[in-house]
This record gives C-alpha cells, sequence and structure tokens, in this order.
C-alpha cells in the first residue's frame, strides 16, 4: 500500500501488488488475474493537490518497485501522465468497453424498442422455445450459483483445453467471490437459469459506480440447449437488473460479434508501462519484446484459423 502524508496527515492512497519477475520487481493493481479488472488508480484527498500527492506516491513507489503496469485506467486520471513523466521508459496502450446505455432509459421494454424488429423478435422466440422444453426460471441467488459457475467454467477448460488461472485455482477466483457473496452489502450480482430446477447459464457481475459489468460467463457443459441461446437469454435478465436500478451495462473489453448487437457505445481506458528504474527498463524491453511476439503468434493462429476455413469452403464446393 502506497501513501502519501502532508504534515502526517494521509492525503493519498495507492493500493498495488508487487511480485519479482525475472529479478525485477513488478508492481501493478491488486486483482486476481481476469486481465479485464478496472483500475481505480489512486485515491487523493478532496483538499489536497493532485499532482504533489501522486509525485510523492510515485517517489514512494520507487523505493518497493522497478516497473510499474497500472491496467485499465480511466483516461482522464492525471496519474497516467505523471507516470509517463517520471519514467526512463514508458508506453500506453487504450482499449475500449462496449457498454449497453441504459441508465437514462425509462424501462427495458422502452430501450428494447430501439432495437431491430430481429434483435426484439430472437430474444423472444428463444426464451419461448426454450421454455417449452421445461420449467425456466431465472435466478439470482450468489451463495448457490458461484460454486456452480466455478464447477462448470473448470468443466469446460479441460474439455476444450483452454487456461485460465483465476478460475482453475480455487483459491484464486472462487474464493474471491465466494467472500463477496458473503457481504451484506455486496458488488456481486449473479444471473443464472434454471431448466426443471437444473442450471444451465449463469453470468457473474459485479455494481462498479454507475454500471454493471459482466464479469463472465458460464454455461452446463456439453448442455445439448445451445440452439436456444441461454447466453442470450442470461444477458437479457442482466440487462433487465441493470435498467430497473438506473445502471448502464457494461460487458468490458474483450471484442466479440455479440456485443456489436447490444452495445450503445465504447468507453476509453489506458493501461501504462513504466520503467522507474534501470533494472525496470531491462524489464520493459523484456516485456514489450514478449508482448509483441504474443501477437504476432495470435495474428499467425488468426491467419491459419482463416485459411482453413476458406480452404473447407472451397473443398465443400468442389465436392457439390
Amino acid at each position: 500500500m502506497i501513501t502519501a502524508r502532508r504534515a502526517g496527515v494521509l492525503v493519498g492512497l495507492w493500493p498495488l501488488s508487487v511480485s519479482v519477475r525475472r529479478g525485477c520487481r513488478v508492481a501493478t493493481h491488486p486483482g486476481i488475474g481476469a486481465n479485464e479488472e478496472y483500475a481505480g488508480g489512486m485515491l487523493v484527498a478532496p483538499e489536497a493537490d493532485p499532482a504533489e500527492v501522486i509525485g510523492a506516491a510515485i517517489s514512494e513507489l520507487r523505493k518497493h518497485a522497478d516497473f510499474i503496469v497500472a491496467y485499465n485506467l480511466q483516461p482522464q486520471v492525471p496519474l497516467i501522465d505523471a507516470l509517463r513523466r517520471s519514467a526512463l521508459a514508458s508506453s500506453t496502450r487504450s482499449v475500449v468497453s462496449f457498454v449497453v446505455d441504459l441508465s437514462s432509459v425509462g424501462g427495458w421494454e422502452e430501450w428494447l424498442s430501439t432495437k431491430s424488429a430481429n434483435f426484439r423478435q430472437h430474444l423472444g422466440r428463444q426464451r419461448r422455445n426454450l421454455a417449452k422444453t421445461g420449467a425456466l426460471v431465472s435466478v439470482q441467488d450468489e451463495a448457490a450459483i458461484v460454486p456452480w459457475f466455478f464447477r462448470e467454467k473448470r468443466r469446460w477448460l479441460e474439455r476444450t483445453g483452454n487456461r485460465s488461472a483465476w478460475v482453475s485455482d480455487p483459491a484464486v477466483g472462487e474464493r474471491f467471490f465466494d467472500t463477496l457473496a458473503a457481504q451484506p452489502d455486496s458488488p456481486l450480482k449473479t444471473f443464472a437459469l434454471k431448466l426443471d430446477g437444473a442450471y444451465i447459464a449463469a453470468v457473474l457481475c459485479l455494481v462498479s459506480g454507475d454500471r454493471l459489468e459482466y464479469y463472465s460467463p458460464t454455461y452446463a457443459t456439453e448442455s445439448e440447449l445451445e440452439r436456444f441461446s441461454p447466453g442470450v437469454l442470461v444477458t437479457e435478465d442482466c440487462g433487465r437488473w441493470a435498467v430497473n436500478n438506473g445502471l448502464d451495462f457494461d460487458f468490458r473489453f474483450t471484442d466479440f460479434p455479440y456485443k456489436h448487437r447490444w452495445m450503445s457505445r465504447t468507453d476509453r481506458f489506458v493501461t501504462v508501462r513504466a520503467a522507474l528504474s534501470a533494472r525496470g527498463a531491462l524489464e520493459y524491453f523484456a516485456d514489450a519484446a514478449q508482448r509483441s511476439g504474443h501477437r504476432a503468434r495470435v495474428r499467425a493462429a488468426v491467419t491459419v484459423k482463416d485459411y482453413a476455413a476458406k480452404l473447407r469452403t472451397r473443398l465443400g464446393a468442389r465436392k457439390g
């Protein structure tokens, strides 16, 4: 915890976590490793000068860290420019979150009327068709949904070969959300669908300021109900709750086509990487090279995947 004081009075607070990577002390905001978490930056007392407090906090940070990665800050916070000015080397990267404007509308039906007829009919049709297969119920029950969510999410990871440290280790994500679920005024909100008494889809959400954050979804592993779009239906339940509570609905960063069908706007956030010492500068350039290699591998994988899809299409056309 980095603090700044004036005449012994606390005027700044900066929660950070420090780990050692390649012999370098790396600071970042505390989180569970989901990589899409928002950082609040520094807390500065209203009566204090932000530039003075942030400068003092960065000087204190140098005693504890060589390199900092400040994730997903709002672009207007003064911490961004202060870190860049004080760094031996630095860079910024912007991402956008996909947001549904719901806080200003009169109700769910009013918002839904702004969407295309196809969008509205799809929601209604899928819910009706799924309800024909059994007793369909929308549920909010944090204590019951969290264990089911992580059990199914881990099964999905095993089946697909994907990796997610915050999901796989029960001491990380599951413990965090279990702790939140036990709080009387918890920011955690869960939404789920049950069919004939069994969960088939669930979403973990967090209330943060003026928005409901869509944290992570999961679905019953190897379910035969995919054709009814249970994920879309539980997302609708999230949106209805957000409207009723005067909040916008934030799908966060990862860019998927379905988010574009729902979104009203994008909000920009900035990640800063800054070297605070000579050792930090070495880590800064090693980190940049590693991330560049990862992006190249992702681009190559996407290219191969696209080529394979086109090849299958051409072969299918020839057989026809």
